[in-house]
């Protein structure tokens, strides 16, 4: 069960075991507490009835500070699309372009084949991401506002 506030996701459920733990450990003190403080108040025994009493009422206020306190928190992340990036290069010779993907080790000036049409040395003169047609565009926003 979660619930969503503002961009963070509230996880009711993610409670690490040491928690628990001592959630229900102060929660046994506290029950004992007050069984022991309704046993002082039969008995007369009104000052230390009040003390158990409160010690109890304090730890159910712990617990519950603890239980909810313990709840994580997580950041929603944006499911962000993987860039296309397009590596073009162009021989100076001719002018002859190729757009191709990018290869790891591309940068601008590199050296980087032979022409086919000229054999001069073609250069990287570009590395940029791909754009998108209007399609494209028009579906991503509209997956966006459907979620």
């Amino acid at each position: 069960m979660s619930k969503r506030s503002g961009g963070v996701e509230y996880s009711a459920f993610n409670i690490s075991l040491i928690t628990l733990l001592a959630i229900a450990l102060i929660g046994v003190f506290s029950l004992f507490a007050i069984y022991q403080g309704f046993q002082s108040y039969n008995n007369r025994e009104m000052e230390q009835a009040y003390y158990y009493m409160l010690i109890g009422i304090f730890g159910f206020a712990t617990m519950g500070f603890m239980f909810f306190r313990s709840k994580t928190l997580v950041k929603n992340k944006l499911d962000l699309p993987k860039a296309e990036v397009l590596t073009t290069i162009e021989c100076k010779k001719c002018g002859y372009k190729i757009v191709r993907k990018f290869e790891r080790g591309d940068y601008i000036f590199k050296n980087d084949i032979a022409c086919s049409k000229c054999d001069g040395m073609m250069t990287i003169t570009r590395v940029h991401r791909k754009k998108k047609t209007e399609k494209e565009l028009e579906k991503e926003f509209s997956n966006t506002w459907q979620s």
